[in-house]
């Protein structure tokens, strides 16, 4: 009559004493939890001052560079609001025009482009670290637009395909002084003055 032949320790309840554990098992990565709505970044603004350009001039600026197919708005040959929309994200423009000064010369009622002239010329004097001579010129490049031109890309400029090189043209066409939102900057992308942040509150 055969025996059955005893198995060796180590089947027995698991490895032997001593020897090494097996690999523990793999666990699957964890998943980033889903960005909430507030978390999105928000739409990346810019505000041009300079000359005014036509209806022809921004059409030259957009068509074949940008994405999509631009709605332009406004009556001919002046605009007043450009949309892009891409399958990345969107840019708008909105301009706004000076209004000619009154027949004696003296300049017109208040209108949203001189109560915004107002804010940024407000803006200069609370630069930080200016030069007398550099925030005098920006003040006067401010006073002396006829155009003002908001910028705004959601979620960037980068995800527009074509807005970047837009946006130079842009800012060549107007010989544009630029608002960041923390600088001003000439038409070559130099900057001029810096607003003061939040670290130079807890200073």
């Amino acid at each position: 009559m055969n025996r059955p032949r005893p198995r060796p320790p180590h089947h027995r309840g698991g490895p032997p004493k001593g020897s090494p554990k097996g690999p523990p098992a793999q666990q699957r990565p964890k998943r980033p939890p889903a960005p909430r709505e507030e978390d999105a970044p928000a739409a990346e603004t810019l505000t041009l001052f300079g000359r005014a350009i036509s209806r022809t001039t921004i059409s030259q600026c957009l068509t074949g560079i940008v994405a999509g197919t631009p709605a332009i708005h406004g009556t001919a040959p002046d605009w007043d609001r450009v949309e892009v929309r891409s399958g990345k994200g969107t840019l708008e423009l909105s301009a706004l025009r000076r209004a000619p000064d009154n027949a004696d010369g003296t300049p017109a009622e208040k209108s949203p482009f001189t109560r915004l002239q107002g804010a940024m010329t407000a803006l200069t004097k609370i630069a930080r670290d200016p030069n007398p001579k550099t925030q005098k010129k920006v003040a006067e490049q401010i006073q002396s637009a006829e155009f003002l031109v908001a910028v705004s890309a959601a979620p960037r400029l980068k995800s527009v395909p074509g807005a970047l090189d837009t946006l130079r043209l842009l800012v060549h066409e107007m010989d544009a002084l630029v608002f960041t939102g923390e600088t001003f900057e000439d038409s070559r992308g130099r900057v001029l003055l810096s607003l003061p942040g939040d670290d130079d509150d807890d200073e």
